[in-house]
């Protein structure tokens, strides 16, 4: 399998993730349940502006595909190492995305396991699956993993 097809089942993954949060937050508050669904949207669109307009395989190689597509309807950014500011509004992004429903997720078990599965699945796939074949060699996660079985 290609790295590709791993970088898309990953952001499934995540979206699987956030769905399932949704699940949980919704009966309880859908006030909140709203609020989440637009810090994950926000999220995901901090992560494309703070990380991925940065990344020279974001028109051609993108290992994630959908991501390096949407770069392309934000502002063009200079390719090169990432700063501080970068690594940190995407950690933010991350960070909002998987903590934010946690107090949700806490009563209900189920979905509880069921998110973090999703998020640690996701999670080492794109560290073992997908950054290794990524030729981005200003990722911070490029290069520093054992390449993948093919």
């Amino acid at each position: 399998m290609q790295s590709n097809s791993y970088g898309l089942i990953s952001l499934f993954l995540v979206f699987m993730a956030v769905a399932t949060a949704l699940g949980s937050v919704l009966p309880r508050s859908p006030m909140m349940a709203g609020m989440y669904l637009i810090v994950a949207v926000l999220s995901f669109v901090l992560i494309l502006v703070s990380y991925c307009t940065k990344c020279p395989c974001r028109n051609s190689e993108c290992c994630f595909v959908l991501p390096g597509q949407l770069t392309r309807f934000l502002p063009k950014r200079k390719e090169g190492p990432y700063s501080f500011f970068d690594i940190f509004f995407t950690l933010i992004g991350i960070v909002a995305v998987v903590l934010m429903p946690q107090l949700w997720l806490i009563m209900n078990i189920p979905s509880l396991i069921l998110f973090w599965l999703f998020i640690v699945v996701a999670g080492f796939m794109i560290v073992f699956l997908v950054c290794p074949d990524c030729p981005n060699k200003n990722c911070l996660l490029c290069g520093s993993r054992p390449k993948a079985v093919k």
